[in-house]
């Protein structure tokens, strides 16, 4: 025994493990570091954020109220004809928007202002820019 670790076995011992052949396996290639760990060290990750938006039809001066993850591309889908709810009533412009971490927040906050005293202090809260924008139910 003592024979075949002095020999060639000892031999293949003493070379570097990345060159090492063993049969029926792939030896893996020596790297630094993971293509995985490599992305995560180039881009921090963002925490998603929720927002709730506020825009103004330029054409019936009435508000709509939404949540989004994108302000601008749902203020570009709303101006674009693409959802139904507020297709008829383009132009829109953005009065306001609010941030939050949590979804739950942000779709709490959302219902908080379609509803009647929510709505009725969103509008005492932004009310400079409604008079600036000639809000129809001031």
């Amino acid at each position: 025994m003592m024979d075949l670790l002095q020999g060639p076995v000892a031999q293949w011992l003493e070379r570097p493990a990345h060159n090492r052949l063993v049969a029926g396996s792939i030896p893996a290639r020596p790297t630094t570091l993971s293509v995985v760990e490599a992305a995560l060290s180039a881009a921090p990750i963002q925490p998603r954020m929720f927002f709730v938006y506020i825009l103004i039809s330029e054409k019936d001066r009435r508000l709509y109220i939404g949540l989004s993850e994108n302000v601008a591309r749902r203020l570009d889908q709303h101006n674009s004809g693409f959802v139904i709810a507020t297709k008829n009533r383009r132009p829109f412009k953005l009065l306001l928007t609010e941030s939050y971490s949590e979804l739950a927040d942000a779709k709490r906050r959302d219902k908080y202002f379609k509803g009647g005293n929510g709505h009725n202090n969103l509008k005492i809260q932004i009310q400079d820019a409604l008079m600036k924008n000639n809000y129809k139910y001031l």
